[in-house]
């Protein structure tokens, strides 16, 4: 298991209940006298009693107890808590390919309805690449929470280039246990894996999933990919330092390997895990990387309550 230090883990919460000590000792302590019930001591044989000096130091004694107790449990839910955190977000990322721009992407969370969000990816290729490819590809992921879990309900894919035109979409039935795949209008369907993901929305339980104060030397997920569903295995590699944009962040480093490339992830501590950087080497060598140049918004959300939210509708 790779266990954090305290500096990384800082961001999901601060111990500072010790900090209330003080106010809390400066209340009891300034307090009137107060008047000590007498205590009969058994071993001299004698009733006394007890100076307030005593009384005052023995309650503030107890009240240290209970506070830390307190404190202690707090803290102890914390990172419980913060597994099932969602952080919306907008960011734009810049993509080349072995140093050369060639696409700008858009990615952005947002919440639809009480636990239900929906995971949006638009790439346009941009500059010289557009002599050579006009490529648009819009993805959707719409799903909710269920116990700190993704459930995907639907995933879009959508490829506008005039060269290759393709609409994927997966409709995911959890009562009646099937994914109907409709690709370019012919649907078909298949059985659902537990906790099967869609390819966007497996990327954001990935940041759910390193919330955890400690982290696996592997993750795993089960994807809808293709019409079938495949496993999804990264290996964790630890903890780079990355400076983008005159900023550094400490970022968990993950790649999943398959037979035709390699994606690496490195996922920002301080922004809960957020991807700033992907790359994938392609088995020809080439290189291409997706790097965030601007964060747009990014904030905690509280999760309520699911309820059955509107059908996802097609863009034009």
């Amino acid at each position: 298991m790779y266990n954090r230090s305290m500096e990384e883990t800082s961001i999901y919460y601060q111990p500072t209940y010790k900090s209330a000590y003080w106010p809390m000792i400066l209340f009891v302590t300034h307090q009137p006298k107060p008047k000590c019930l007498p205590v009969h001591n058994r071993f001299a044989g004698k009733t006394t009693t007890p100076p307030p000096s005593f009384c005052i130091i023995t309650l503030a004694y107890c009240l240290l107890i209970l506070w830390y107790a307190i404190g202690s449990a707090t803290i102890a839910a914390g990172p419980k808590a913060q597994e099932t955190a969602v952080y919306v977000f907008n960011a734009n990322y810049s993509v080349t390919k072995d140093g050369l721009p060639i696409a700008s992407s858009k990615r952005s969370l947002t919440r639809v309805d009480t636990s239900t969000f929906e995971f949006t990816s638009e790439t346009k290729s941009v500059g010289v690449a557009k002599f050579f490819s006009d490529a648009h590809i819009y993805e959707l992921s719409r799903w909710n929470m269920d116990n700190g879990r993704i459930r995907p309900q639907k995933y879009l894919y959508k490829n506008q280039s005039s060269q290759k035109k393709r609409l994927v979409e997966l409709v995911f039935d959890w009562d009646k246990n099937i994914i109907t795949n409709i690709i370019n209008g012919s649907p078909w369907t298949m059985a659902i894996a537990p906790d099967v993901k869609d390819k966007l929305s497996y990327q954001i339980q990935i940041t759910l999933d390193l919330n955890n104060q400690s982290i696996p030397k592997e993750l795993s997920y089960k994807v809808a990919d293709g019409g079938k569903i495949k496993t999804y295995r990264l290996q964790v590699h630890g903890i780079e330092v990355l400076e983008i944009n005159g900023r550094q962040y400490n970022a968990i480093k993950l790649s999943r390997k398959n037979k035709d490339r390699i994606t690496t992830f490195w996922c920002a501590v301080k922004l809960m895990h957020l991807p700033v950087k992907i790359t994938q080497q392609l088995k020809d060598g080439s290189v291409i990387t997706a790097t965030m140049e601007e964060l747009l918004s990014f904030k905690p959300v509280q999760l309520l309550p699911h309820k059955t939210t509107a059908p996802v509708k097609l863009q034009q």
